[in-house]
């Protein structure tokens, strides 16, 4: 038969065999019950404090929880109120103005890799949670969240992730994402990272896939990681894709129907390009190449056959020509020497086994950018010697390990061979760890008098840069200061414009406009007494060159130091560390 509750014991302490409102209980309520129930003199209706002490503490402790609770979820809310008070952004700009500025936030070159700002990674990880996503930005108040809400432009980028992590809620984030992008052109990314292989792909492909194609016709951007013949539901309204304008394959490209009648596309990346059996796209409207891992000199050379429009091009090879193999023979017999009109940039990507054939036999008369390896410089003037083309930029980024790899002394001797060139850019390697003696060889020639211009080492050159260098300060100084006339207040007439007072303006004596140094690894900015500062900073007020000196550090990210004659005006006055390191 069932007692009655005590009288003095509080009923409420008192806990019933079953939870009349049907709660599941908590570890600690079942606790409470189990002491009180076991109690020997409750059995004997006695009275025992320490369970009435016992039975009192621990519903102390669950009304405790249950205010902490409900402290925890007010301090979302609370804290987006702060945000939204304290806003400097929402509370004194105009909504436009703030969804611009979320949008430069969310830089938009989607030729960075897909592992950072704004992009859709479904799934997602600790690596893919990044700082620069619409999400982060929406949980600080409900103001930001509105107008992220309502930016279209902050949800056009999407990485797909084809791996065993999918979920129901991951299928309807992908809508929601898309659709908040609105009628703005997409920048899409398909990708394939699974323990489990090709498993998931044939798994998933049926759910993720056909969400992604109803909106081929906003399709901009496609980078596929994966060989187009996995995903064909991918391409299922291709005919649909009118703006697509580039397209990037990952694996070795295999055909897709349809392709060729893409009108606005005009910008291919093949990462294995092989013999290129597969092309189909429309030749005569594609204007930008990169290919990768080109099987032979012919099939190079029947790549810009089949390209006649082709204006920007980046290639490697994976062995170099043997004039003896078929495979190589690049000259047909009687046919005339290969001429492509159209190309104005060509790129060899490092440990290229072919260019000094390539550059041998083809010629390029638009040719104005070249970028390659240190190696390359060897075949320049050969090349230049038989095209009659006007070489304005030479960038040089690549170090390998050819023996053949330019010394200092022959990279001055082939600039002065290219009296057109506006920019230059230089990375160390290996064999040349600074380039003091360059940076002499122009400030000796820049005291050329102008009559005698043509004599000039780079009499054209308005853009320098170099990285991964070291830098002797009083070089670069004696080359600032062939700037400035030996009488500072030398000056001549500008030309008058109508309406304006007559101005004048500093001789110029060679036309450097920036200056961009990139210091060698690890090399810290601390160096840079507060003296050579101040003259680099009358340097650049008096000739008014842009001078840009950074840093790259192998742990962190670039810390960039800009020398600008306003920027400085800021600071030198009250002085200036002798560290300038962000």
């Amino acid at each position: 038969m069932e007692q009655p509750p005590l009288p003095h014991l509080p009923s409420y302490l008192i806990p019933p065999s079953i939870d009349p409102l049907g709660h599941t209980l908590s570890r600690t309520e079942i606790h409470l019950k189990n002491v009180i129930a076991g109690c020997p003199h409750r059995a004997k209706g006695l009275q025992c404090i320490s369970c009435d002490e016992s039975a009192a503490l621990e519903q102390q402790i669950l009304d405790t929880k249950a205010l902490l609770a409900s402290l925890f979820s007010k301090r979302p809310m609370m804290s987006s109120l702060m945000n939204c008070a304290h806003d400097p952004i929402t509370s004194k700009l105009p909504v436009e103005v703030a969804a611009k500025i979320f949008m430069y936030f969310m830089p938009d070159d989607i030729s960075q890799k897909f592992s950072i700002h704004n992009r859709l990674f479904l799934p997602s990880s600790k690596s893919m949670n990044d700082a620069n996503d619409p999400f982060t930005l929406a949980v600080v108040c409900k103001s930001w969240r509105r107008i992220i809400w309502a930016t279209p432009q902050l949800w056009t980028s999407v990485y797909v992730n084809l791996c065993d992590r999918w979920s129901e809620a991951m299928l309807n984030k992908l809508q929601k994402w898309l659709g908040r992008s609105g009628v703005l052109p997409l920048q899409i990314c398909v990708d394939v990272k699974s323990d489990f292989g090709s498993s998931s792909l044939h798994r998933l492909s049926p759910h993720v896939l056909p969400i992604l194609a109803s909106s081929t016709h906003r399709w901009r951007y496609l980078h596929l990681k994966v060989s187009p013949i996995s995903v064909p539901s991918l391409f299922s309204n291709i005919s649909q894709a009118r703006i697509l304008d580039k397209m990037k394959f990952g694996e070795l490209y295999t055909g897709i129907s349809g392709v060729s009648n893409l009108i606005d596309l005009r910008k291919l990346s093949f990462s294995s390009f092989g013999d290129g059996r597969f092309i189909n796209f429309n030749w005569d409207r594609i204007t930008h190449i990169d290919a990768h891992g080109l099987k032979s000199a012919v099939v190079f050379r029947q790549l810009l056959l089949k390209f006649p429009n082709l204006t920007n091009g980046s290639f490697s090879f994976i062995k170099a020509v043997n004039e003896s193999d078929p495979e190589d023979h690049m000259d047909e017999d009687g046919a005339p020497a290969i001429q492509h009109l159209h190309l104005m940039t060509l790129k060899f990507w490092p440990w290229s086994l072919a260019v000094e054939t390539v550059l041998s036999k083809i010629q390029f008369p638009a040719l104005s950018n070249f970028v390659g390896s240190w190696s390359d410089l060897n075949f320049i003037p050969d090349f230049l010697r038989h095209s009659t083309c006007t070489l304005t930029t030479l960038d040089l980024p690549y170090e390998d390990a050819s023996e053949r790899t330019a010394n200092e002394a022959q990279l001055i001797h082939v600039l002065s061979q290219i009296p057109s060139l506006r920019t230059l850019k230089l990375r160390g390697n290996k064999t040349i760890r600074s380039i003091n003696g360059l940076f002499a060889h122009l400030s000796a020639t820049s005291a050329i008098p102008s009559s005698h211009s043509e004599a000039r080492f780079l009499p054209n050159l308005r853009h320098l840069a170099i990285d991964d260098l070291i830098v002797e300060w009083d070089i670069v100084l004696a080359l600032i200061s062939m700037h400035i006339p030996a009488n500072v207040n030398q000056l001549v007439p500008e030309p008058q414009v109508d309406g304006d007072a007559p101005r004048e303006r500093h001789r110029r004596i060679r036309p450097l406009r920036r200056l961009h140094i990139n210091l060698e690894k690890n090399t810290e900015l601390s160096y840079i007494n507060p003296d050579i500062v101040q003259r680099l900073y009358s340097a650049v007020d008096t000739s008014s060159i842009e001078i840009r000196i950074s840093t790259l550090s192998s742990i962190t990210s670039s810390r960039h130091i800009y020398f600008f004659r306003n920027f400085l005006k800021m600071f030198l006055p009250s002085g200036m560390n002798t560290s300038y390191m962000y």
